[in-house]
């Protein structure tokens, strides 16, 4: 299975108003925020056994290339998915009255650790205007990339880091893509760029597109045109290619800052 999509744990209850951000970002033709959710993948009952969700956790974890942790003042503190206060557990034997294994993980503890264990890409978001490491779990607090989750203005309002959370959800991300969509997609950013980007003082991005056969192959082409590039492609592989019985993707395609 290809690690393509982004993974997000939580507070769902606790920090729900930035968990909804990062949603209605990624659903609007109008942010640049484009990111496919792993939740989409598997789903369990909430009524389900401690142990049934997390395997259909780690099935969602096993298709994420990006980990994003939503970090608030209870996040490190949550203990549902521990076997403990399932009613399967016994708590003379310590043992699971239906035979299965014993975890004491939260879902969250469970979730971070898979996350780590696999290599994924960390993004950690606090639910606060700064990087607040004593609330995030003891695994992730130092490694990946930590950002604030908002900011006060001069005027004492209030505004969503939408510029950080793009830059470490999207700008770092890699898309699969088919064939057809990654050269159709390149080839209009490459004739973009000749007609009018190079003309510009435009900051410069890399576009490179992997053939497995052929080696690598770049493209220098500005921010702004592989942005759009790689988010029309990406869009179109969500709403069609995905759900079409297409040949697998044979082309990965990048968009990173070299600065």
């Amino acid at each position: 299975m290809y690690r393509t999509r982004t993974y997000i744990a939580g507070d769902w209850t606790g920090d729900q108003t930035l968990i909804s951000q990062l949603y209605k970002w990624n659903n609007s033709d109008y942010w640049g925020l484009h990111f496919i959710d792993s939740h989409g993948l598997t789903q369990s009952r909430d009524t389900s056994l401690s142990c049934t969700i997390k395997r259909s956790l780690s099935e969602r974890l096993d298709a994420s290339k990006t980990f994003v942790l939503i970090v608030g003042a209870q996040t490190d503190e949550l203990t549902k998915g521990s076997c403990q206060y399932c009613t399967s557990y016994n708590s003379r034997t310590g043992g699971c009255a239906r035979g299965r294994w014993v975890d004491y993980k939260s879902f969250i503890h469970y979730e971070c650790e898979k996350a780590k264990r696999d290599g994924l890409r960390i993004v950690v978001i606090y639910n606060y205007s700064f990087v607040y490491k004593a609330e995030c779990p003891e695994v992730m607090r130092n490694i990946g990339n930590h950002i604030n989750g908002y900011y006060w203005d001069s005027d004492n309002n209030m505004h969503w880091e939408y510029q950080k959370s793009r830059k470490r959800l999207w700008d770092i991300d890699n898309t699969i893509i088919s064939r057809r969509a990654a050269s159709h997609c390149v080839l209009s950013a490459a004739r973009t760029e000749t007609k009018a980007a190079r003309s510009t003082a435009c900051s410069p991005a890399f576009v490179s597109v992997v053939l497995p056969r052929a080696g690598v192959r770049y493209i220098v082409i500005s921010r702004r045109a592989a942005s759009h590039c790689v988010l029309s492609a990406a869009r179109t592989e969500t709403k069609a290619a995905w759900s079409t019985a297409c040949p697998p993707p044979s082309f990965l395609l990048c968009c990173e800052d070299p600065g």
